[in-house]
């Protein structure tokens, strides 16, 4: 029995049904693309709020602060939809599945609910850089309970007293990818940077920051086969787009016709260099992944930079 289900059964009545509260929430948010959000999210954003520990608190305690504030239920899809939105306005994250840590959109929300209901002013330019800090840094992996209560409380004083959006913990150094795995953050974040460039598609009526959001690595395709650039290469972050696979197939058509121009604001939304192009039309897959690797590095290195990390190859 999950830890919802637990808190559903010792709370429930005729007139109450966690369970239904949440699905309702998860229903609310389909149309933003946030309808498969996990109910666990929204519960650890309950516990946050009362600065109860994510992982040993019992239902009891979950029980007693929803009794003791039932805003904490009641305001809850108000302050879901505002870090919805800022997630996709300020870092791309158009999705559940695209979403680095379930718990940045937890203290997020809390953020919000501090903030009376509403994520605004100059705060909104600190959490999008520990938004960033974070997830570069892949900070919330391996947290222990504490950790994160320290985590949450560090948000309070982003929005509370204006303190720094740099965790005091946070690790200096960022290092390149050779492997592109999407379940691991460092991977999602390079997915986001990339979506920054806003990546052209073929298909105009293509979101495809909201593509990613829900359909996760399936809009991250391999640009080239394992049979054209060997097991390794096919591996590598240079060879993947932020493209939803059937316009990624359009547009690797455009790419090897000699015959088809493409304008360099287009390649460069893809992070592909001409150099690289002229590589794919000379039939060296091998050199379009390389010069493609040194325009991701560049990208990369200027990012982390601009936080103030070091970026190491």
């Amino acid at each position: 029995m999950s830890e919802v289900h637990m808190v559903n059964a010792l709370m429930w009545s005729k007139s109450f049904d966690l369970n239904d509260r949440f699905a309702e929430i998860a229903e609310s948010l389909d149309k933003k693309g946030w309808g498969k959000i996990e109910s666990d999210v929204l519960l650890d954003t309950i516990k946050l709020a009362r600065d109860l520990d994510i992982y040993t608190a019992t239902p009891k305690e979950v029980i007693a602060a929803l009794r003791d504030d039932p805003s904490l239920l009641e305001q809850l899809p108000d302050h879901i939809e505002q870090v919805i939105s800022f997630l996709a306005d300020r870092c791309r994250v158009n999705g559940p599945a695209i979403l680095p840590y379930k718990y940045q959109l937890a203290i997020l929300a809390e953020a919000a609910r501090l903030q009376g209901g509403k994520i605004k002013g100059s705060v909104r330019d600190k959490l999008e850089e520990w938004f960033w800090l974070t997830t570069y840094t892949e900070y919330f992996s391996g947290m222990t309970s504490t950790q994160l209560r320290n985590a949450s409380k560090h948000v309070r004083l982003i929005v509370n007293e204006n303190t720094t959006p740099r965790p005091l913990d946070l690790p200096k150094e960022i290092a390149s990818i050779r492997r592109f795995d999407f379940n691991s953050v460092r991977s999602r974040a390079l997915v986001l940077l990339l979506l920054k460039e806003e990546p052209y598609s073929p298909n105009t009526g293509t979101n495809i920051s909201e593509a990613v959001g829900v359909l996760g690595v399936e809009s991250v395709p391999k640009i080239l086969g394992q049979h054209d650039v060997g097991v390794d290469a096919s591996a590598s972050p240079e060879n993947r787009w932020v493209i939803p696979a059937r316009q990624g197939r359009t547009l690797f058509q455009m790419l090897t016709d000699p015959d088809v121009e493409i304008e360099s604001s287009i390649l460069r939304s893809h992070v592909i260099s001409p150099r690289a192009r002229a590589s794919l039309l000379k039939g060296d897959p091998i050199g379009f992944l390389s010069h493609r690797r040194k325009m991701l590095t560049a990208l990369e290195r200027e990012f982390v930079n601009s936080l103030d990390l070091i970026y190491k190859e």
